[in-house]
């Protein structure tokens, strides 16, 4: 029960939503379908319960995947749902709409993070974001999502929550932005003892592209914070202890249009150094830490 439980958690569930998610949004004039995969191990042990104290950071491997589908009504109203798998969030399914204006793009949806904790299947929540842009010259981006209803009062509850803030602006051939983008779960492990594991990160981006050319390269540059906290719950005593580690990072993603309805990508990211605060130590010179993406994005024809 508990391996069958498990395999659940990573695949159906998103899949028979976006079936039906396209089902219903069949009026589209076309869809979007975006499938992507990787691995990566630049995480703490999800089922911890101690901090590492004078211990190394030791990599743990982890799966990546992304599965979304997206479309538009018209030129005013699209919609976009999507699965994700990730170290720091478990499971996070989305689904919502968007309104374009002019210079104002308004989003609006569900958050749903499901098969997180063995104790509660389901935890329903909200997202949203705001967009304001001068096509060509600049934009700025506010994003966020979180959980809602858990007081972690009892054991497997869980709050979800992310947030993100982008500002960019194009030259020749060349969209460039900052952003800063933070995502953190929090869990009530057991009766004495809340686990937050938080991600946080400061990042310059520049998406190189140029016309009739089917190839476009995403570089990424930043700094990257990752934390793991241990908070003493219910009758238990202390104080919160923490497990961090920090790095400067590099990452690059290229895309390959095959045709006119088909794209494929690779990505992948290193930190070319890495620290970790007292007491928890560095990881040997010798790791080598990464995340590494591969997918494709297929555009579909609208069910009419």
């Amino acid at each position: 029960m508990k391996k069958s439980r498990r395999i659940f958690s990573v695949f159906p569930l998103p899949i028979f939503l976006f079936v039906l998610f396209v089902f219903v949004t069949g009026t589209s004039s076309s869809i979007e379908l975006r499938l992507e995969g990787g691995a990566g191990n630049i995480s703490f042990d999800p089922g911890r319960d101690r901090p590492m104290g004078g211990e190394r950071f030791a990599p743990r491997p982890y799966p990546l995947a992304l599965v979304s589908v997206s479309g538009a009504f018209n030129d005013t109203i699209s919609y976009e749902a999507a699965w994700e798998r990730d170290p720091v969030l478990r499971n996070r399914v989305t689904a919502g709409l968007a309104l374009d204006f002019s210079f104002v793009r308004i989003e609006a949806g569900v958050l749903l993070s499901p098969f997180n904790t063995a104790e509660k299947v389901l935890s329903p929540g909200a997202a949203g974001g705001l967009t304001l842009e001068w096509p060509g010259v600049v934009f700025a981006t506010v994003r966020g999502s979180s959980t809602l209803g858990s007081s972690l009062s009892l054991c497997g509850d869980h709050i979800q929550e992310t947030g993100e803030i982008v500002l960019g602006f194009w030259v020749p051939n060349v969209v460039c932005s900052l952003s800063f983008a933070s995502s953190a779960f929090s869990r009530r492990f057991n009766e004495l003892l809340i686990t937050r594991d938080e991600r946080t990160r400061y990042q310059f981006s520049a998406d190189v592209h140029a016309k009739n050319v089917p190839y476009t390269v995403l570089v990424n540059m930043g700094y990257q914070n990752l934390k793991r906290s241990y908070a003493p719950a219910g009758p238990a005593l202390g104080v919160t202890e923490t497990d961090e580690l920090t790095s400067v990072y590099l990452g690059l993603e290229g895309t390959w249009r095959v045709n006119a309805n088909l794209r494929m990508l690779a990505g992948v990211e290193m930190p070319v150094y890495s620290w970790g605060k007292a007491p928890m130590l560095a990881p040997n010179l010798n790791t080598v830490l990464f995340t590494v993406r591969a997918g494709v994005i297929w555009t579909l024809p609208g069910i009419r």
